[in-house]
């Protein structure tokens, strides 16, 4: 995996966030009047310079002022959302709980994983929902710093058992790791709870409530790509 150039995304966002300052409330009817212009063509201009970005749009009460699409990327073309992904799971753990399927947020993995995880410790087994979403787990993990800790798991024989041989570094829920590996496992509890895909749970009580998502992809095991996985595993005795 491509290392990605945060410093110069953290800069394009500040530089994004200032654009949303200079616009008032004032002209609101002419959203453009209000924008300090040298900024939003210095945004632009570095966007350009970016390798892993698509798109760059700027809108204001409803109209956009300027876009621009890069590297392939295009208003009518779908992208991978990548970390976004880890908020859809999270919406979907909140549903599941609303509907039982999990208990809470403090409800611990074992009784969901142990059937993937024969060997799982019970300190391992001990971990809660919450922790996961909270990326929190305490597993041994390297990804934003490393090419490898994502690719390897994404193309690991097992995704889940791969996670779960890594071990505790810290205690669950003291010390925040980026993991994309820890809050995928929601997608697995997920679809064995509710005895289907991942993707069927989230069209009938999430997606299709959302009228702007027009088309959507759904990558299953050994992902190459942060978009939510969906696992091929039995269902749930």
């Amino acid at each position: 995996m491509k290392k990605l150039n945060y410093t110069a995304k953290i800069s394009l966002l500040f530089l994004f966030l200032l654009l949303n300052f200079s616009c008032t409330k004032e002209n609101s009817s002419n959203p453009v009047e209000p924008v300090d212009n040298a900024k939003l063509e210095a945004a632009f201009s570095q966007a350009v310079g970016m390798s892993n970005l698509k798109s760059l749009v700027v809108s204001h009460n409803g109209t956009i002022i300027k876009e621009a699409y890069f590297n392939g990327g295009g208003a009518n073309l779908t992208h991978d959302v990548r970390s976004v992904t880890k908020s859809v799971i999270a919406i979907l753990t909140g549903i599941a709980i609303e509907k039982g399927l999990i208990q809470s947020t403090e409800q611990p993995i074992d009784s969901f994983i142990r059937p993937l995880v024969p060997d799982l410790t019970t300190e391992k087994g001990n971990i809660q929902i919450g922790h996961f979403l909270s990326m929190s787990s305490g597993f041994e993990w390297a990804e934003l710093n490393s090419d490898f800790g994502y690719s390897n798991w994404a193309t690991s024989e097992n995704q889940v058992q791969y996670l779960f041989a890594k071990p505790l570094t810290s205690a669950p829920g003291q010390t925040f790791t980026y993991n994309s590996a820890a809050i995928h496992i929601l997608s697995v509890i997920i679809s064995r709870k509710a005895n289907m895909q991942t993707l069927d749970y989230a069209n009938i009580h999430f997606l299709k409530d959302l009228k702007w998502v027009k088309e959507t992809g759904w990558l299953t095991n050994k992902v190459t790509t942060m978009v939510v996985p969906d696992w091929n595993l039995p269902p749930e005795k």
